[in-house]
């Protein structure tokens, strides 16, 4: 039997009631990612990664329910995109949150006590995390974000594929939707760029939607160039066997979470080790 819970009849997604069946919703975004990427990169990569994460833990014997996503994200950070290009459909904060809180409330008045917000957006993070506390506040559900930007880098340190640090439509994103979607990229398209000043660091610069102490939301001066296209990273080094070991890396550790947050709640921990 399936478990996408848009592909689930009434019937069945009873049963997963009855077996209680965790549930983790992608949020996603519609944006740019430059002219070699499609406006859904975000919501396609998160919904990728759970599938691949399904499928580890499948394999391990626990079930995961793909949850409906939420396919609109907050507009992005100046520090990626200065200059607004086609395609972007955002939506505000209090919005987001509101209707992240909505879907988990629909799904908890059916009886799923067990949900996980996959963050696909940087941006959603801040109110997915609100709506994760107030939601674990007011409902006897379990409501956990599962934020996979921050530890990507971490998980590929020192086996990287790429010879530089990719970042929006970089390298990293461009290699996993050739795996998830390839007839939607156009590598010809996808050009080089860096910001001035970019790798110039000091200790927990980074922002803290990917992990980082700072959180610098307006752009530096002179930071982007007039031919600058949505992307920060080199799409040309990208490749669909990168994707492959990103997809499978990411999606384990994903997978690794959610066990041992089961655990936590359906018997000992068995995974402290490797989360």
């Amino acid at each position: 039997m399936s478990d996408d819970y848009l592909r689930l009849r009434s019937p069945e997604l009873s049963a997963a009631l009855q077996d209680d069946v965790p549930v983790i919703i992608c949020l996603g975004a519609i944006e740019q990612h430059g002219d070699h990427l499609p406006v859904g990169t975000d919501t396609i990569q998160a919904e990728g990664l759970a599938r691949k994460a399904k499928e580890v833990l499948d394999a391990r014997g626990i079930r995961l329910l793909l949850g409906p996503s939420i396919t609109f994200g907050l507009r992005q950070f100046p520090s990626e995109a200065p200059r607004d290009r086609v395609g972007t459909v955002s939506i505000s904060s209090g919005l987001f949150q509101s209707l992240v809180k909505e879907v988990a409330n629909e799904l908890i008045r059916h009886g799923f006590r067990r949900l996980y917000l996959l963050i696909g957006h940087a941006e959603n993070d801040a109110p997915a995390q609100l709506a994760a506390k107030e939601l674990s506040e007011e409902t006897d559900a379990v409501v956990t974000t599962i934020n996979w930007l921050v530890v990507s880098g971490r998980l590929n340190k020192g086996s990287s594929a790429f010879s530089s640090p990719q970042g929006h439509g970089g390298a990293g994103e461009t290699s996993r939707m050739m795996v998830l979607l390839p007839d939607s990229v156009d590598l010809r398209a996808g050009k080089a760029f860096y910001p001035k000043r970019y790798g110039e660091t000091y200790e927990g610069a980074d922002p803290p939607y990917v992990g980082g102490a700072v959180g610098r939301y307006k752009t530096p001066p002179d930071s982007f160039s007039s031919d600058f296209a949505g992307i920060i990273g080199s799409p040309e080094e990208s490749s669909a066997e990168a994707g492959v070991r990103l997809i499978d890396m990411i999606g384990t550790w994903i997978a690794d979470v959610v066990e041992f947050e089961e655990s936590i709640w359906k018997g000992p921990p068995r995974l402290a080790s490797r989360v």
